[in-house]
């Protein structure tokens, strides 16, 4: 692999993460705001949109580190594999702390409000328990938990057996295979970049299931007006 072939192939992956990273809250729920359940109406408040934009401004800090990462690796040390791990694994577990600490902001941010009777409705007294809804919402939460548990299940067996068997690997590995399905980049055999390879694996299916699965268990807010829509 040369730099001009890393170049055009780490670039735009990073770009791609950042991008999916950036429009996080865009790509929740119409009343999810960053794993929070949360009423539309505060979404428009200074506090939360202020909430978003840090959250946007330290995701696109990181992506213009591990981007500067990604070149330095490139154009510098000439580490061609490393390039296409080591960033995109920073990036990756430097925004999830990220979405972790604005969650938690979020959940702090909530609770304070929620005391102002300014923003309290009190004329809705009336409390809805739908129990169908509970114990299908709890279904869709354990199939999806499984769903997800499987691919980390199966990098974590992956990893293990490639470390196990490290002695056997080749000393030369092939890194990169062109269109026609041949191996046109090599690269020699490092404890560190596998070790590196498994580990962004696996902490991308963390990510991942932690984000989903605390989504899918956020509260849902159910409108007495109109019950079937608040279920969509």
């Amino acid at each position: 692999m040369n730099s001009t072939l890393a170049l055009i192939i780490n670039i735009p992956t990073l770009f791609l993460i950042y991008i999916l990273t950036y429009f996080t809250q865009a790509l929740s729920g119409k009343r999810q705001f960053y794993g929070i359940s949360l009423n539309s109406d505060y979404f428009n408040k200074y506090e939360f949109k202020n909430l978003d934009k840090k959250y946007k401004l330290f995701t696109t800090i990181g992506f213009i580190i591990s981007l500067i990462l990604e070149l330095i690796s490139i154009y510098i040390f000439k580490a061609y594999v490393t390039s296409s791990v080591l960033p995109m694994l920073s990036f990756c577990l430097y925004n999830f702390f990220v979405y972790i600490n604005i969650h938690n902001k979020v959940k702090a941010l909530k609770s304070k409000l929620s005391i102002n009777l300014y923003d309290l409705d009190l004329e809705k007294t009336k409390v809805i328990l739908d129990t169908d809804f509970i114990q299908e919402k709890n279904r869709i939460v354990k199939k999806y938990s499984l769903i997800f548990t499987i691919p980390l299940i199966i990098s974590t067996l992956v990893g293990i057996y490639v470390l196990a068997n490290y002695n056997s690997i080749p000393d030369t590995i092939p890194t990169h295979w062109g269109p026609n399905g041949n191996a046109d980049a090599f690269s020699d055999k490092s404890f560190i970049k596998i070790l590196a390879i498994i580990g962004m694996m696996i902490g991308l299916g963390v990510a991942i299931y932690i984000s989903s699965i605390s989504s899918l268990k956020t509260r849902a807010k159910l409108s007495i007006d109109s019950i079937d829509n608040s279920k969509k």
